[in-house]
């Protein structure tokens, strides 16, 4: 398996080609997408179109680097995913726990915007984390209610799919500016 990096502006784009099955091809994702950490890129999009077989040890891997991401206020997006990707996935029940997005541009785009809706807080503790109750990351249904709130059309609001959470990129940009909307009202002037 081969995993080919490509950088647009702050986010990283990984492309694996071939199976995520065995143990070595699930320990190169892993460190593929640990070194991002290492490097402090925290936005990083997993182009899925060229994978034809995703196994467990893969998910919990995506799983974990994810949850990494998000507590240095980063995130991970899937997009393009292969039919036995999208059928493992969907049958584990794993699709309601990522960002998945139907194109490159879009995945991209929720990157940043994930990252600029997030708390400009520091980090929080292991047991800071444990007493609050677990924050939903249904951005699909904050989409929703914020293209309601704006007025948008049908046409606008997040769409659900078999699977996973699909966002047209009308909605990722709407999000985009509320969140930085709600960025500038935080900080002092």
């Amino acid at each position: 398996m081969e995993i080919t990096e490509t950088t647009e502006g702050e986010v990283v784009i990984l492309a694996p080609d071939g199976s995520l099955s065995s143990a070595a091809e699930c320990a190169k994702l892993d460190r593929c997408l640990s070194s991002q950490l290492e490097k402090k890129r925290f936005l990083v999009v997993l182009d899925l179109l060229r994978v034809s077989h995703i196994s467990g040890a893969a998910v919990r891997a995506l799983l974990l680097v994810q949850r990494r991401l998000e507590s240095s206020h980063g995130a991970l997006v899937l997009c393009r995913l292969s039919e036995p990707v999208v059928q493992v996935l969907g049958l584990a029940g794993f699709d309601k726990d990522f960002s998945i997005v139907d194109g490159l541009r879009d995945a991209s785009a929720l990157a940043l915007a994930k990252r600029a809706a997030a708390p400009e807080t520091g980090r929080t503790s292991a047991k800071e984390t444990a007493s609050k109750p677990r924050q939903d990351t249904g951005l699909v249904r904050f989409a929703h209610r914020l293209v309601s709130v704006l007025g948008g059309d049908e046409a606008d609001k997040p769409k659900r799919r078999g699977t996973g959470k699909h966002v047209s990129a009308a909605v990722i940009e709407a999000l985009a500016a509320r969140a930085s909307r709600a960025l500038d009202q935080r900080s002092p002037s």
